[in-house]
């Protein structure tokens, strides 16, 4: 496969980066599955570049702040969080998961048997102490009357996914032309890439540097930005009246209450701060409505 890094097609090669990207990524979740913390932290420093693309402060510095206390571990220490690095619940050698998300996993299900509104200590100790029983009580309820659970029309197999996308790039015939240079960068679905997306990589681990130069003091480099769609680049162009009325519209859009009042006061707050200041707002805005920013959940402001 040499010859794929010398494919002129940035369509081509931007897929090829992203399947180098999955292998690293499926030998991280390989390693957090068989608690085989060398394949884990592998595949974790190969995609720990790409955490460097985005608005992503927080885990950012945390994954920085890992590497450096894995290196000042004691040896017996660092011997004991390789062992420990993932856990199984269900006995499954090969299933295993991060003790956080257990956590976490444990305490959605918990909260998914209480009632709506804010729930009482009586209500807490009940579901905290009865959840296993009444999932149990769930499941075989709905094994009786040959229902569906709740995620079970929404698991696909993977090899299917798989067979589906590659379906797809042989009918669009997305990669087949590797030695022809192509002017436009095109998403399967058709909508037209920013063309310095495919140098993603080298962006990500100049990011990358940066941070961990940051990190002993300097702060002389700035991070780069990657523009994913052409409409990402021309946002830096808006004046700060047109980021300001985008951001209104955006945040109006916002189903919950709490959440469109929570962006009002953010808005309202950097109106006078400089143009910088309000394009990294947009960005948080744009992360949050892709995701959670339709939440009634004030801790999605706390990060």
């Amino acid at each position: 496969m040499s010859w794929a890094a010398t494919a002129t097609n940035n369509v081509y090669q931007l897929v090829r980066k992203f399947m180098n990207l999955l292998t690293a990524f499926n030998m991280m979740r390989t390693g957090i599955r068989r608690n085989n913390d060398r394949a884990m932290l592998a595949g974790r420093q190969k995609l720990a570049p790409v955490m460097f693309i985005g608005k992503h402060h927080i885990y950012q510095r945390l994954l920085i702040r890992d590497i450096v206390v894995r290196q000042q571990q004691p040896t017996p220490i660092r011997q004991y969080v390789a062992n420990t690095s993932a856990y199984t619940v269900s006995g499954d050698d090969t299933r295993g998961e991060g003790g956080d998300f257990i956590l976490e996993s444990k305490n959605k299900d918990t909260k998914s048997w209480l009632p709506p509104g804010v729930p009482s200590q009586a209500q807490w100790t009940h579901a905290a102490r009865c959840t296993e029983q009444l999932e149990d009580l769930k499941t075989t309820v709905l094994d009786r009357y040959q229902v569906q659970g709740d995620l079970d029309d929404r698991v696909l197999s993977l090899q299917l996914s798989e067979d589906c996308v590659r379906a797809e790039l042989r009918r669009l015939k997305y990669l087949a032309t590797p030695f022809k240079d192509t002017d436009l960068l095109v998403s399967l679905d058709g909508e037209i890439l920013h063309p310095s997306l495919v140098n993603f990589d080298v962006v990500a681990q100049k990011n990358y540097a940066v941070a961990k130069q940051r990190l002993v003091g300097s702060t002389e480099c700035k991070m780069e930005k990657v523009f994913v769609t052409v409409d990402d680049a021309a946002a830096g162009k808006m004046t700060k009246a047109e980021l300001c009325d985008n951001m209104k519209t955006m945040i109006d859009a916002i189903p919950a209450p709490h959440a469109r009042a929570q962006w009002k006061k953010l808005l309202n707050k950097v109106k006078a701060k400089s143009k910088a200041e309000m394009l990294t707002l947009l960005e948080e805005l744009e992360e949050q409505n892709a995701g959670k920013a339709g939440s009634d959940d004030p801790d999605v402001y706390n990060n």
